[in-house]
């Protein structure tokens, strides 16, 4: 019997209005600098698309049953996996990321007056996710932010656009599995070639990922990673909370 693959809430590619490939990502909601201070707020891009026009689906039935129609609960959801066995996690769909420090050390920033303030570590983390583009064409980057202790972001695969894709004995089409690996393994490389600690671990072995199935759903994660800095007092990653 052929099986039938879960079809899940996918984003689709659009042109630019001004040329090109419409690679436009949401700007990620931190700040930062060589030193932890407190410079002006800047948010950029916080309701735009990221250059991809959402388009609604149905849903397929074994992906719920599956999920045993799991809701989004930050408080669950951030700290365990729900991965799916079997399920191709390279086909067109919104993800929905976190990523936690190794021992959940606060190396990446610090939160003043409910914005993060990005260390040397927590810019150059920003930089290699806004940097996974250029090695994957296929993916886009939503919203994105860097916690002290860990991140949160919304990784969008669509449908391969361009020429000799799926053709070419060199393509590959990466999954999200792949992307987050390299992820954690091009930031661990940089931060500790700027802390002159080689070889040391970085990020936890594991991540959380949740298959973002709707509007309604994408919408909420949206907000929940913009206003996570607002939250850090009573973040269970936040020693501070743990310690009281």
């Amino acid at each position: 019997m052929k099986r039938r693959t879960p079809t899940v809430f996918a984003p689709q590619a659009r042109p630019s209005k001004r040329g090109g490939s419409g690679r436009g990502e949401l700007a990620a909601h931190s700040r930062g600098s060589e030193r932890p201070q407190k410079p002006a707020p800047t948010i950029a891009g916080e309701h735009q698309t990221g250059g991809y026009r959402i388009a609604r689906r149905g849903f397929f039935g074994c992906l719920a049953r599956r999920e045993r129609e799991v809701k989004y609960d930050p408080n669950l959801h951030d700290r365990r996996t729900i991965r799916l066995k079997d399920f191709d996690y390279s086909q067109p769909g919104a993800y929905f990321i976190t990523i936690c420090v190794k021992v959940r050390e606060c190396i990446l920033g610090n939160i003043e007056d409910d914005e993060v303030i990005l260390t040397r570590s927590g810019l150059l983390v920003q930089k290699c996710w806004q940097d996974l583009t250029r090695h994957y064409p296929h993916l886009r980057l939503d919203a994105f932010v860097v916690m002290p202790n860990h991140v949160h972001g919304i990784m969008v695969l669509v449908e391969d656009t361009y020429a000799g894709a799926g053709t070419s004995p060199a393509y590959i089409r990466h999954g999200i599995p792949e992307i987050v690996r390299a992820f954690k393994a091009f930031s661990m490389m940089r931060v500790n070639a700027a802390r002159r600690t080689r070889g040391i671990p970085l990020w936890q072995r594991n991540y959380y990922e949740h298959i973002i199935r709707n509007e309604d759903e994408l919408a909420a994660i949206r907000t929940y990673i913009f206003t996570n800095p607002q939250r850090w007092s009573s973040d269970v990653d936040n020693p501070m909370f743990r310690e009281e």
